[in-house]
């Protein structure tokens, strides 16, 4: 498990999350469905990619 003490602000943990789902989406953030953009959001908080594999760089936000 992750540090569960790391903890981020939601407008840097939505800031990830957006940029992780360019790599894998084609509509505009702001057009998807709230589930879609809770999606991506709890892979960035997972440290896991839109395929299911670790990412790369900083540690996963917890």
């Amino acid at each position: 498990m992750h540090e569960a003490s790391r903890t981020t602000d939601r407008a840097t943990l939505d800031d990830q999350a957006e940029a992780l789902y360019r790599r894998y989406g084609a509509r505009p953030w702001a057009l998807l469905p709230e589930h879609t953009r809770s999606h991506f959001r709890s892979l960035v908080q997972a440290g896991i990619d839109g395929r299911g594999r670790p990412t790369t760089g900083e540690p996963p936000l917890a």
